[in-house]
């Protein structure tokens, strides 16, 4: 028998795909089924030495924060499209 507390978290590691969309989907109705927590996880890639071409010398604190903070606007509406894919599913079990 299945403890149903292995479910109490779901960690769902995205990056703005389709296939991420999907398993967003699939992890909602999973996770609505078993009153999970879902968590998205989105990693910020370090770029590649060809975006740091026009930088000199070290980089600062102040470029890493310039790369977050692009990171967290490019992910802004995926990631709103997901939370939404997730609001869904809890609505249409309810």
């Amino acid at each position: 028998m299945i403890s149903l507390d292995i479910f109490s978290k779901i960690l769902v590691p995205v990056d703005g795909s389709e296939p991420s969309y999907h398993a967003a989907e699939v992890t909602s109705t999973l996770g609505n089924s078993f009153n999970s927590e879902i968590i998205l996880l989105y990693v910020v890639i370090s770029p590649s030495q060809y975006e740091f071409i026009k930088i000199t010398g070290l980089i600062t604190p102040k470029q890493i924060d310039i790369i977050i903070v692009n990171a967290k606007k490019e992910s802004r509406n995926w990631l709103e499209r997901m939370e939404n894919i997730v609001k869904n599913e809890i609505q249409i079990t309810k």
